[in-house]
């Protein structure tokens, strides 16, 4: 088992949650957008439509965070259209 992987789970949250510890580096809106940017074109170039895209990207996103993390950068984020726009556009714009 990998300690140093925080992706590990127990009863539905990360250990380091269930730990009680912070994590080291905190989510950014800029990471989380880059983390689904990235999912997103791998989503759209197997076929999927658009919101599924998202959908599926941000679930992904959410298990590798935390729930709670992506939730409160996401209420937090001032700008989220324009921004996740701009970091699909730049990774993946023949999908748009």
């Amino acid at each position: 088992m990998d300690v140093k992987n925080k992706n590990l789970r127990y009863k539905g949250v990360t250990i380091i949650q269930a730990l009680g510890i912070n994590p080291m580096v905190e989510l950014t809106l800029l990471a989380l957008l880059n983390s689904v940017g990235d999912n997103f074109c791998e989503y759209r170039s197997a076929g999927n439509d658009p919101y599924k895209s998202i959908l599926l990207s941000y679930s992904d996103a959410s298990h590798k965070y935390g729930v709670e993390e992506v939730k409160e950068v996401i209420k937090d984020s001032e700008s989220l259209n324009f921004s996740a726009v701009a970091v699909a556009l730049l990774k993946c714009p023949h999908h748009l």
